[in-house]
Protein backbone atom coordinates (compact mmCIF):
# COMPACT_ATOMS: atom_id res chain seq x y z
CA UNK A 1 0.00 0.00 0.00
CA UNK A 2 3.05 2.65 1.00
CA UNK A 3 4.82 1.67 -2.64
CA UNK A 4 2.60 3.07 -5.01
CA UNK A 5 5.38 4.88 -7.00
CA UNK A 6 5.74 3.65 -10.49
CA UNK A 7 9.97 3.92 -10.29
CA UNK A 8 10.87 1.79 -7.30
CA UNK A 9 12.44 4.73 -4.66
CA UNK A 10 16.37 4.64 -4.65
CA UNK A 11 16.46 4.51 -8.30
CA UNK A 12 19.18 6.57 -9.69
CA UNK A 13 20.23 6.60 -13.87
CA UNK A 14 23.60 7.90 -14.71
CA UNK A 15 23.24 9.91 -11.31
CA UNK A 16 19.63 11.18 -11.71
CA UNK A 17 17.19 10.23 -9.30
CA UNK A 18 13.79 9.10 -10.47
CA UNK A 19 13.23 7.10 -7.93
CA UNK A 20 9.61 8.11 -6.46
CA UNK A 21 8.31 9.28 -9.49
CA UNK A 22 5.42 8.31 -11.61
CA UNK A 23 6.23 6.85 -15.55
CA UNK A 24 6.30 10.05 -17.51
CA UNK A 25 7.67 12.24 -14.38
CA UNK A 26 10.78 9.58 -15.21
CA UNK A 27 10.91 9.93 -18.52
CA UNK A 28 11.04 13.99 -18.99
CA UNK A 29 13.56 14.10 -16.67
CA UNK A 30 15.44 11.55 -18.26
CA UNK A 31 14.82 13.26 -21.75
CA UNK A 32 16.92 16.69 -19.91
CA UNK A 33 19.72 14.77 -18.56
CA UNK A 34 20.22 11.59 -20.90
CA UNK A 35 19.20 13.78 -23.67
CA UNK A 36 21.79 16.20 -23.16
CA UNK A 37 24.08 13.10 -22.86
CA UNK A 38 22.77 11.19 -26.01
CA UNK A 39 23.19 13.86 -28.24
CA UNK A 40 26.69 14.81 -27.46
CA UNK A 41 28.96 14.30 -30.84
CA UNK A 42 31.38 11.73 -30.35
CA UNK A 43 35.30 13.01 -30.79
CA UNK A 44 37.33 10.36 -33.64
CA UNK A 45 40.94 10.78 -34.79
CA UNK A 46 41.48 9.17 -38.06
CA UNK A 47 45.56 8.98 -39.35
CA UNK A 48 46.06 11.64 -37.31
CA UNK A 49 43.07 14.06 -38.25
CA UNK A 50 40.70 15.38 -36.15
CA UNK A 51 37.00 14.59 -36.53
CA UNK A 52 33.43 14.81 -35.09
CA UNK A 53 30.24 12.43 -35.27
CA UNK A 54 26.53 13.31 -34.26
CA UNK A 55 25.48 10.55 -32.70
CA UNK A 56 21.70 11.78 -34.10
CA UNK A 57 23.46 11.25 -37.54
CA UNK A 58 25.12 7.49 -36.72
CA UNK A 59 21.96 5.94 -35.36
CA UNK A 60 22.85 6.07 -31.92
CA UNK A 61 20.24 7.11 -29.45
CA UNK A 62 19.50 6.38 -25.52
CA UNK A 63 15.88 5.02 -24.95
CA UNK A 64 14.40 7.20 -22.41
CA UNK A 65 11.27 4.90 -22.13
CA UNK A 66 12.67 2.25 -22.20
CA UNK A 67 14.89 2.68 -19.63
CA UNK A 68 12.15 4.05 -17.16
CA UNK A 69 10.15 0.83 -18.60
CA UNK A 70 12.51 -1.83 -17.31
CA UNK A 71 12.21 -0.48 -13.41
CA UNK A 72 8.55 0.60 -13.39
CA UNK A 73 7.45 -3.12 -12.55
CA UNK A 74 5.92 -3.83 -8.92
CA UNK A 75 7.57 -7.14 -7.52
CA UNK A 76 5.73 -8.63 -3.96
CA UNK A 77 8.86 -9.90 -3.08
CA UNK A 78 9.68 -8.79 0.55
CA UNK A 79 13.17 -8.08 -0.23
CA UNK A 80 12.25 -5.62 -3.12
CA UNK A 81 9.63 -4.26 -1.74
CA UNK A 82 11.54 -3.35 1.14
CA UNK A 83 14.62 -1.83 -0.73
CA UNK A 84 11.87 0.49 -2.71
CA UNK A 85 10.31 1.51 0.55
CA UNK A 86 14.01 2.26 2.26
CA UNK A 87 15.14 3.95 -0.92
CA UNK A 88 18.34 2.21 -1.04
CA UNK A 89 20.21 2.75 -4.04
CA UNK A 90 19.27 1.01 -7.45
CA UNK A 91 22.04 2.44 -10.47
CA UNK A 92 20.24 1.27 -13.78
CA UNK A 93 21.94 2.01 -16.86
CA UNK A 94 20.15 4.03 -19.87
CA UNK A 95 18.90 1.52 -22.40
CA UNK A 96 20.85 1.94 -25.51
CA UNK A 97 19.81 1.39 -29.20
CA UNK A 98 22.26 1.21 -31.99
CA UNK A 99 20.99 1.51 -35.99
CA UNK A 100 23.75 -0.37 -37.45
CA UNK A 101 23.17 0.90 -40.84
CA UNK A 102 23.37 4.33 -40.10
CA UNK A 103 26.61 4.26 -37.71
CA UNK A 104 28.16 2.30 -41.10
CA UNK A 105 26.74 4.97 -43.68
CA UNK A 106 28.19 7.69 -41.07
CA UNK A 107 31.56 6.31 -40.43
CA UNK A 108 32.16 5.23 -44.69
CA UNK A 109 32.15 8.85 -45.13
CA UNK A 110 34.93 9.47 -43.31
CA UNK A 111 36.46 6.46 -45.57
CA UNK A 112 36.82 9.11 -48.31
CA UNK A 113 39.45 11.02 -46.24
CA UNK A 114 41.83 8.38 -46.45
CA UNK A 115 44.82 8.72 -48.78
CA UNK A 116 43.65 6.22 -50.53
CA UNK A 117 40.70 6.22 -53.25
CA UNK A 118 38.99 4.68 -56.09
CA UNK A 119 39.13 5.43 -59.78
CA UNK A 120 35.29 7.18 -60.90
CA UNK A 121 34.09 9.09 -64.04
CA UNK A 122 32.78 12.19 -63.85
CA UNK A 123 31.26 14.81 -66.60
CA UNK A 124 31.95 18.70 -67.27
CA UNK A 125 29.30 20.83 -68.66
CA UNK A 126 30.23 20.10 -72.33
CA UNK A 127 30.11 16.22 -71.92
CA UNK A 128 33.87 15.89 -71.29
CA UNK A 129 34.65 12.71 -69.15
CA UNK A 130 36.70 14.01 -65.77
CA UNK A 131 38.84 10.73 -65.16
CA UNK A 132 40.23 10.47 -61.60
CA UNK A 133 42.37 7.39 -61.02
CA UNK A 134 42.37 4.69 -58.57
CA UNK A 135 45.08 5.29 -55.92
CA UNK A 136 46.11 2.68 -53.15
CA UNK A 137 46.94 3.81 -49.51
CA UNK A 138 45.66 3.88 -46.04
CA UNK A 139 42.08 4.55 -45.43
CA UNK A 140 39.58 3.29 -42.10
CA UNK A 141 39.08 -0.25 -41.51
CA UNK A 142 35.59 0.03 -41.76
CA UNK A 143 34.08 -2.92 -39.62
CA UNK A 144 36.31 -2.54 -36.42
CA UNK A 145 35.57 1.27 -36.62
CA UNK A 146 31.22 0.77 -36.16
CA UNK A 147 32.86 -1.75 -33.10
CA UNK A 148 34.85 0.36 -31.19
CA UNK A 149 32.35 3.54 -31.81
CA UNK A 150 29.29 1.20 -30.84
CA UNK A 151 31.18 0.02 -27.81
CA UNK A 152 32.31 4.06 -27.07
CA UNK A 153 28.79 4.99 -27.13
CA UNK A 154 27.91 1.56 -24.96
CA UNK A 155 30.68 2.69 -22.59
CA UNK A 156 29.32 6.74 -22.51
CA UNK A 157 26.09 5.17 -21.54
CA UNK A 158 27.70 3.41 -18.48
CA UNK A 159 28.86 6.32 -17.48
CA UNK A 160 32.43 5.75 -18.14
CA UNK A 161 35.32 8.50 -18.81
CA UNK A 162 35.21 9.65 -22.18
CA UNK A 163 38.59 10.33 -25.31
CA UNK A 164 38.90 10.82 -28.41
CA UNK A 165 38.25 7.22 -30.03
CA UNK A 166 41.53 6.54 -32.66
CA UNK A 167 39.71 4.91 -35.77
CA UNK A 168 41.72 2.17 -36.99
CA UNK A 169 43.62 2.11 -40.09
CA UNK A 170 44.29 -0.15 -42.74
CA UNK A 171 46.02 -0.49 -46.18
CA UNK A 172 43.19 -0.15 -48.58
CA UNK A 173 43.84 -1.34 -52.45
CA UNK A 174 41.40 0.18 -54.85
CA UNK A 175 38.80 -2.09 -56.58
CA UNK A 176 39.01 -0.42 -60.15
CA UNK A 177 42.66 0.00 -61.89
CA UNK A 178 43.61 3.20 -64.37
CA UNK A 179 43.06 0.84 -67.01
CA UNK A 180 39.50 -0.20 -66.24
CA UNK A 181 38.70 3.36 -65.04
CA UNK A 182 39.65 4.28 -68.42
CA UNK A 183 37.76 1.89 -70.37
CA UNK A 184 34.71 3.06 -68.21
CA UNK A 185 34.96 6.52 -69.80
CA UNK A 186 35.04 5.33 -73.72
CA UNK A 187 32.07 2.69 -72.81
CA UNK A 188 29.90 3.96 -70.32
CA UNK A 189 30.98 7.07 -70.73
CA UNK A 190 30.39 8.00 -74.43
CA UNK A 191 27.16 5.93 -74.65
CA UNK A 192 25.89 8.49 -71.73
CA UNK A 193 27.18 11.77 -73.53
CA UNK A 194 26.10 10.89 -77.03
CA UNK A 195 23.91 13.06 -78.91
CA UNK A 196 21.07 10.83 -78.36
CA UNK A 197 18.44 11.59 -75.53
CA UNK A 198 17.49 8.74 -73.46
CA UNK A 199 13.40 8.58 -72.68
CA UNK A 200 12.00 7.96 -69.52
CA UNK A 201 8.13 7.13 -69.66
CA UNK A 202 5.96 7.27 -66.56
CA UNK A 203 1.60 7.04 -68.15
CA UNK A 204 1.58 9.52 -70.78
CA UNK A 205 4.31 11.49 -69.35
CA UNK A 206 8.16 11.23 -70.64
CA UNK A 207 10.89 12.75 -69.98
CA UNK A 208 14.09 13.31 -71.92
CA UNK A 209 17.67 12.71 -70.57
CA UNK A 210 21.45 13.91 -72.19
CA UNK A 211 24.99 14.83 -71.29
CA UNK A 212 23.46 17.78 -69.73
CA UNK A 213 21.25 16.00 -67.40
CA UNK A 214 24.18 13.68 -66.69
CA UNK A 215 27.24 16.31 -66.37
CA UNK A 216 24.88 17.27 -62.90
CA UNK A 217 24.14 13.99 -61.28
CA UNK A 218 26.08 11.06 -62.87
CA UNK A 219 29.11 9.57 -61.91
CA UNK A 220 30.76 6.33 -62.70
CA UNK A 221 31.95 4.39 -60.03
CA UNK A 222 33.15 0.14 -59.30
CA UNK A 223 30.76 -1.30 -57.64
CA UNK A 224 32.05 -4.07 -54.80
CA UNK A 225 33.58 -6.54 -57.74
CA UNK A 226 35.26 -3.52 -59.40
CA UNK A 227 33.12 -3.22 -62.48
CA UNK A 228 32.07 0.32 -63.23
CA UNK A 229 27.67 1.56 -62.93
CA UNK A 230 26.32 4.54 -63.20
CA UNK A 231 26.13 6.27 -59.89
CA UNK A 232 23.15 8.87 -59.48
CA UNK A 233 22.86 11.72 -56.82
CA UNK A 234 19.48 12.04 -56.43
CA UNK A 235 19.05 15.38 -55.50
CA UNK A 236 20.82 16.40 -58.38
CA UNK A 237 19.14 14.39 -60.94
CA UNK A 238 15.64 15.47 -59.36
CA UNK A 239 17.32 19.14 -59.57
CA UNK A 240 17.93 18.40 -62.99
CA UNK A 241 14.61 17.15 -64.59
CA UNK A 242 12.75 19.43 -61.71
CA UNK A 243 8.56 19.40 -62.49
CA UNK A 244 8.80 17.51 -65.41
CA UNK A 245 6.90 14.36 -63.99
CA UNK A 246 4.66 16.55 -62.09
CA UNK A 247 0.90 14.66 -61.67
CA UNK A 248 2.54 11.73 -63.22
CA UNK A 249 2.30 8.33 -61.56
CA UNK A 250 3.42 4.45 -60.78
CA UNK A 251 0.95 2.17 -59.85
CA UNK A 252 -0.81 5.19 -57.91
CA UNK A 253 2.37 6.91 -56.68
CA UNK A 254 3.77 9.97 -57.58
CA UNK A 255 7.43 9.70 -59.36
CA UNK A 256 10.60 9.40 -57.63
CA UNK A 257 13.98 10.12 -58.07
CA UNK A 258 15.27 6.90 -56.88
CA UNK A 259 13.06 4.91 -59.71
CA UNK A 260 13.97 7.50 -62.36
CA UNK A 261 18.00 7.09 -61.64
CA UNK A 262 17.36 3.26 -61.58
CA UNK A 263 15.41 3.55 -65.14
CA UNK A 264 18.64 5.33 -66.07
CA UNK A 265 20.74 3.51 -64.21
CA UNK A 266 19.67 0.39 -66.42
CA UNK A 267 19.57 2.24 -69.75
CA UNK A 268 23.09 3.51 -69.71
CA UNK A 269 24.31 0.14 -68.52
CA UNK A 270 23.89 -1.33 -71.71
CA UNK A 271 25.82 0.70 -74.23
CA UNK A 272 24.33 0.32 -77.60
CA UNK A 273 20.98 -0.94 -76.37
CA UNK A 274 17.72 0.58 -76.01
CA UNK A 275 17.39 4.40 -75.06
CA UNK A 276 13.92 4.24 -73.75
CA UNK A 277 11.95 2.93 -70.89
CA UNK A 278 8.81 2.95 -68.74
CA UNK A 279 8.41 2.79 -65.43
CA UNK A 280 6.19 0.52 -63.99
Amino acid sequence: MLNQADVPRGTTVLGTAIGGDTRDQAVHTLDGTLGRLATQPLQLSLDGRQFTLSPEVAGLSMDTGATVAQVTHHSYDPSTVLHSLLGSGNAVAPVVEIDGDKLRAALSRLAASGSAREGSVRFSASGKPLVTLPKAGSGLNLDAAVALVEQAYRNRAAGAKEGTINLPVTAVRPKSTAASTNQAAQTLGKWAMQSKLFHVKAGSTTVDFGPRTFSMALTLRPDGSGAFVPVFDLAALKQAYGSKFAGAQVNGKEVTAQQVADALTTLLSKPNGPTSITLN
